[in-house]
C-alpha cells in the first residue's frame, strides 16, 4: 500500500510538472513577441525548453510509475485473496511466495514509512514476533525529511522556470 501511494504520488507529481512546463511553453509562444521586447533570445530559451520538456516526457514514460503503481496494487489484491483460505501452512507460504514473485518488491523507505506513520502519526501498535516495535528518532526525521524535501523539490521545480528568463537575463543582459 505505502510503494502503491509512493508511486502514484510521483506519477501524479511528474504529469502535472509536465502539463505546468507545456503550459508555460503554449504560453509563452502566445506572447512571444511581447517577450522577445524585453528577452531577445526567448526564441531560443523556448525551443531548448521544448526540447527539454520532449526529454522529460519520455524518460517519465519509461520509468513508468503509474504502472509500478498498478503492479503493487494488483500484488495486495492477489496476497488479499490467501486471507481466509484453510490451507496447511506449508502450502499457504508457497502460495505467498509464489505470488511475491511475479510483482516488484517494496522499498526500504515503503516499510519505514508504514512504521512510522502506523505507530507514530496513526498511534497504532506495531508488532512482529519479538514484540512490540520501537520507532527511532531516526525513522521519524527521515521520515518528515523525505516529504519536506518532496515538497521542496515541487515548488523548485515550479519556480525555476518562472525565475530562470529573469536570471539570464539578469546574468547576460538583452
Amino acid at each position: 500500500m505505502y510503494a502503491e501511494r509512493r508511486l502514484k504520488l510521483y506519477h501524479s507529481v511528474s504529469m502535472c510538472i509536465l502539463v505546468y512546463y507545456s503550459f508555460l511553453l503554449v504560453v509563452g509562444g502566445v506572447f512571444e513577441s511581447k517577450i522577445e521586447s524585453k528577452f531577445d533570445w526567448f526564441s531560443e530559451f523556448s525551443v531548448a525548453a521544448s526540447i527539454l520538456v520532449l526529454i522529460l516526457s519520455s524518460i517519465m514514460f519509461g520509468v513508468n510509475w503509474g504502472g509500478l503503481s498498478a503492479q503493487h496494487k494488483s500484488c495486495y489484491l492477489r496476497l488479499e485473496e490467501l486471507i481466509g483460505v484453510e490451507d496447511d501452512e506449508a502450502i499457504l507460504k508457497s502460495k505467498y511466495y509464489a505470488i511475491l514473485d511475479g510483482f516488484p518488491n517494496h522499498g526500504i523507505t515503503d516499510y519505514e514509512d508504514f512504521l512510522v506513520r502506523e505507530s507514530f502519526v496513526l498511534r497504532k501498535k506495531i508488532c512482529n514476533e519479538s514484540g512490540p516495535v520501537e520507532i527511532s528518532a531516526y525513522l521519524i526525521g527521515t521520515y518528515y525529511f523525505r516529504r519536506i524535501f518532496m515538497l521542496i523539490f515541487v515548488v523548485f521545480l515550479v519556480v525555476v522556470p518562472i525565475l530562470f528568463p529573469f536570471a539570464l537575463n539578469y546574468l547576460f543582459g538583452t
